[in-house]
């Protein structure tokens, strides 16, 4: 069975974007960070401190997220 990314610890999420850039610059052809070229999405929820991460449809779930997101928001199963 293949590895699936998916949010699991959606509290300790920062807002860093950093799974984000990671993900455009390993799936653009111009291996260039662009928040506008990536398949995750962080957005802050309301005015809070909180925040939603959201995987989109084109997510090859490779897996390079899980690998540098410092807070353990992401993982693999």
């Amino acid at each position: 069975m293949a590895k699936r990314v998916k949010v699991a610890n959606i509290e300790n999420c920062s807002g860093c974007q950093i799974c984000a850039l990671v993900c455009s610059f390993f799936t653009s052809d111009e291996k260039r960070f662009s928040l506008s070229q990536t398949w995750i999405k962080v957005s802050r929820q309301k005015s809070e401190n909180r925040f939603q991460v959201e995987l989109l449809p084109q997510c090859t779930h490779c897996g390079l997220c899980v690998k540098y997101c410092y807070y353990g928001v992401l993982t693999t199963s």
